[in-house]
């Protein structure tokens, strides 16, 4: 009991300094440095520290202030460079701001942590998609549908953009696909993209 006092002790008081560190506009240079050191020092604090953070950009995601999550997700990802979870979650808060660019950026380096995600693979396609990247969202789409074929969504997002760039059947028949495995908004696309 008095060991988990200290550590929760030490963890909070390292919490504190890091704060301090990063919201210091003079001492921006100093952060790296800074949770070099503390990752050395503590390393047991590493996914500790970092999933605070995560949980406190999530809270901030949730009330739609996407850029103070974004800000918090990085501080995780400052902490904790191989948090696959910090790099998804900011990628969607990018998403939300239409930073299409960044969010591809970090669904890329989740998808390097953990090549197995599918939903990774669905998230950068969909930004794809935005940047007018079809073919390439068409390849992830496809490689989220390779990881879990039982996944409705990547369907239906292979299917809209197949029927976006010209090839209407194969695009109608992921739709099918789509719907088969439940996925909600594949009849509605249906009705109007499969005429």
């Amino acid at each position: 009991m008095i060991i988990g006092f200290f550590k929760k002790s030490a963890f909070l008081i390292t919490l504190s300094l890091f704060n301090f560190v990063t919201s210091n506009v003079f001492a921006q240079s100093v952060s790296a440095s800074f949770l070099d050191t503390i990752a050395l020092i503590h390393p047991i604090f590493r996914a500790e520290w970092s999933d605070e953070y995560i949980e406190s950009g999530n809270k901030k995601f949730i009330l739609k202030d996407y850029e103070g999550a974004i800000v918090d997700f990085t501080k995780a990802i400052m902490i904790n460079p191989d948090s696959v979870n910090a790099y998804l979650l900011r990628g969607h808060a990018k998403f939300r701001l239409t930073d299409s660019r960044g969010a591809i950026l970090d669904f890329t380096k989740a998808i390097e942590l953990n090549p197995t995600d599918g939903e990774a693979y669905i998230m950068r396609g969909i930004n794809k998609v935005e940047l007018e990247d079809d073919r390439g969202a068409i390849l992830d789409f496809t490689k989220a549908i390779e990881l879990n074929q039982y996944n409705g969504r990547a369907y239906y997002w292979r299917g809209v953009t197949k029927i976006k760039i010209g090839k209407k059947d194969s695009g109608c028949l992921d739709l099918s696909k789509a719907g088969e495995l439940g996925y909600d908004k594949t009849y509605k696309a249906m009705i109007i993209l499969c005429k």
